[in-house]
């Protein structure tokens, strides 16, 4: 009942209780039990963040007991953290069984497919919106290569190539204070960063144009190894005119997979190339 956070309530009938306080007390009296296997559906998917915290240091305790835990979830971060061996099921069927970190990445880019494009440009019209005030609209994402391609295909770089993204859009009327802007997220829907044009200051439209084109030169990416979402969106001062959330997806790669010598793991969001030196 103490795990559970559940002492208070412990002489209410059972059949008083939300869900949730159902399935944390469940869980709570599986993990005290000295079972053989211990299989958990979702459980992560109730209770607050403490309450989760205490699930995860439980499913952990148990398997350095040498007990099996079979672990149903959609929480990726809890896969890679506690698993060892990951099978991933689709309509019944067994789609892949391997190494955690490997499977859980096909599963997440799985659906990418349809955004991957074989043109540097990404068509953006016929792309769902989250909303749209009127008065403009987002037409394209384009990606150049700065430097040698490698022979990859568009929208794929190599860890710490510059690049540059051009995005094109359609104007109803000239406007003031407009501000385009590109946001990238990791394949886990993380938010990585968010660039818009009035970061370096006003950016001046051209006088009387209807379609502008604005872009942006990565010149330091810091993006470790792996695959983006990109995320684009016109603003007008701070009243937003359009918004493509799924534009396109950024492939970076290894520097091995281009031929050149590997580089040590990165781990976090970000891998940054800072100046070392060693001291006499």
């Amino acid at each position: 009942a103490e795990f559970a956070g559940v002492g208070a309530y412990i002489n209410v009938p059972i059949k008083r209780y939300s869900s949730g306080m159902q399935l944390r007390l469940a869980f709570a009296v599986a993990a005290h039990l000295a079972a053989d296997v211990m299989i958990i559906d979702e459980v992560l998917a109730v209770g607050d963040a403490e309450f989760q915290r205490k699930c995860l240091g439980a499913m952990r305790d148990v398997s350095r007991r040498g007990r099996t835990t079979l672990f149903v979830s959609h929480n990726m971060a809890a896969v890679e953290s506690l698993c060892t061996r990951v099978m991933w099921l689709e309509k019944g069927e067994i789609k892949r069984i391997g190494k955690p970190d490997e499977v859980v990445r096909e599963y997440l880019t799985a659906g990418m497919s349809e955004l991957r494009s074989e043109s540097a440009e990404q068509r953006l019209d016929d792309r769902p919106r989250s909303w749209v005030l009127g008065n403009g609209r987002l037409e394209s994402l384009t990606f150049h290569r700065i430097g040698d391609s490698y022979g990859r295909s568009p929208w794929d770089v190599a860890f710490g190539e510059a690049f540059e993204l051009e995005l094109k859009f359609q104007l109803d009327r000239p406007m003031e204070g407009l501000v385009p802007g590109i946001a990238i997220r990791s394949d886990r829907g993380e938010e990585i960063l968010t660039s818009h044009a009035s970061d370096a200051g006003p950016l001046e439209m051209p006088a009387g144009s209807a379609t502008a084109r604005a872009t942006v030169r990565v010149a330091q990416p810091w993006l470790r190894p792996g695959t983006y979402f990109l995320e684009v969106g016109l603003l007008s001062g701070t009243r937003l005119i359009d918004h493509v959330r799924d534009a396109a997806v950024l492939v970076v790669e290894d520097q091995a997979a281009v031929g050149a010598p590997p580089l040590p793991l990165k781990k976090g969001f970000v891998a940054p190339v800072w100046e070392w030196r060693y001291a006499d």
